[in-house]
């Protein structure tokens, strides 16, 4: 399966395209939405590594060319993908977090 698929994407989208795709994915199986689901974690570490070379013009490129991204790590760790997450949609605060940090201290 190709980075474009696995993003939804054909070989010719733009770079707005890939955002968007990328963004929809990484909303649909976040963690956060989803905990304790490996599945859900392993889609989005896999949207995350998708985007994080189609995301970047010169990456994209020689993904395009055939070469191999070496300077990406064969798999994208989750503290990765949350931190490009969080860059393409600011400090979003899901539910069930926005939940628990509304809740008053008990002391």
């Amino acid at each position: 399966m190709s980075l474009y698929d696995v993003l939804g994407v054909p070989r010719s989208a733009t770079a707005k395209e890939i955002r968007t795709a990328y963004r929809q994915q990484a909303l649909l199986s976040h963690p956060d939405k989803h905990p304790g689901d490996d599945s859900a974690r392993r889609r989005f570490l896999e949207v995350s590594e998708a985007y994080a070379v189609l995301g970047d013009e010169h990456r994209r490129a020689r993904y395009d060319r055939g070469a191999t991204i070496d300077d990406a790590p064969p798999d994208v760790d989750l503290r990765r993908a949350n931190d490009l997450f969080n860059a393409n949609f600011g400090q979003v605060r899901l539910r069930a977090h926005t939940a628990a940090s509304a809740s008053p201290a008990r002391l």
